[in-house]
């Protein structure tokens, strides 16, 4: 059944971004790096489906997982289990995605680097209160498809009198970073990074 899910969510994204791809401007008139406006009746980049087909990719394999924790100045490497994995990860997974409003409440931008061969797609929100304020998606090219690189979000979460505001960032098949700035009224702010890293070409911190 993961394997299943999983292809199908493989499926959607590698999709979109073939047609995302197609749906740029042609290659003759391109240059070096271009930046474009994209008609809001685009479809989004289907972020969950995405992240959710990785979490589910990194259930099925025995790697290691290394995580990496720095604060106040010192890191502490230790290796862990998947539920402390997954619900690392559960944070990528924000309400926004599956409660429709990312679809009608961000605008997309693209821009696209041929130095590189990649394609950043940014989301931005139309409200500034919303708790997801920024999406990128980089995308790389690979034959005709362009596959996902990295995505990367912000987020923001207040309860009463503290805050925290959160950078997540996913790279695919290599590792994730969490970066959190804890504000509680009266008290200076905390700051806390976490990286898990699944790739085991990666060096040890």
């Amino acid at each position: 059944m993961k394997n299943f899910v999983l292809a199908i969510a493989a499926g959607s994204c590698l999709c979109w971004s073939a047609c995302g791809h197609r749906g740029g401007q042609p290659a003759s008139n391109q240059q070096d790096s271009v930046a474009r406006q994209d008609s809001s009746a685009n479809a989004h980049f289907p972020v969950a489906e995405y992240l959710e087909a990785e979490i589910l990719r990194i259930d099925s394999f025995p790697e290691a997982l290394r995580k990496v924790t720095t604060r106040d100045g010192r890191t502490d490497t230790t290796y862990i289990l998947l539920p402390e994995f997954n619900a690392l990860a559960l944070q990528f997974l924000l309400p926004a995605f599956n409660d429709g409003s990312f679809q009608t409440k961000y605008t997309e931008s693209s821009f696209m680097d041929r130095s590189t061969e990649t394609i950043t797609f940014t989301y931005s929100a139309t409200d500034k209160d919303l708790p997801l304020q920024r999406v990128d998606v980089v995308t790389i090219t690979d034959g005709e498809v362009n596959k996902v690189r990295s995505v990367y979000l912000e987020n923001r979460k207040v309860a009463g009198d503290s805050s925290i505001f959160q950078k997540l960032y996913w790279q695919t098949k290599h590792q994730m970073q969490i970066f959190s700035r804890i504000t509680v009224k009266g008290k200076p702010p905390v700051e806390q990074q976490v990286k898990v890293i699944w790739d085991p070409e990666e060096g040890n911190e």
